[in-house]
């Protein structure tokens, strides 16, 4: 009993997300986590749009690749957002790529 409640321990622990400040997120590359900063920019194109934390473009700290060019910006514009994923880098920034609205999460300020 005592031996499956650690595989059980170790199992859920492994899927948890760490909760990543977005200017640190480039020591978390290829790791699951949740990551938070302040939506300065939203930018739709015609299939993705781009969410840039804490500075606009080229200077964000991190973004957001949404695979939609439909996403709520008015909600989410000037708000401290977060969204679970993977960091990776991109041509020397850090992205999480999103597939769906619900891994996103916004506060009010």
């Amino acid at each position: 009993m005592r031996l499956f409640l650690t595989i059980a321990m170790l199992s859920f622990s492994s899927i948890t997300f760490a909760d990543v400040q977005a200017q640190d997120a480039k020591y978390y590359l290829d790791k699951q986590v949740t990551v938070c900063g302040k939506a300065v920019q939203i930018v739709s194109k015609e299939n993705y749009t781009f969410i840039n934390l804490n500075k606009s473009h080229p200077y964000q700290d991190f973004y957001f690749y949404y695979l939609s060019s439909t996403f709520p910006a008015k909600d989410m514009l000037n708000k401290t957002v977060c969204a679970k994923g993977i960091v990776k880098n991109h041509n020397g920034k850090y992205q999480i790529i999103i597939n769906s609205l619900d891994q996103f999460s916004y506060g009010s300020n």
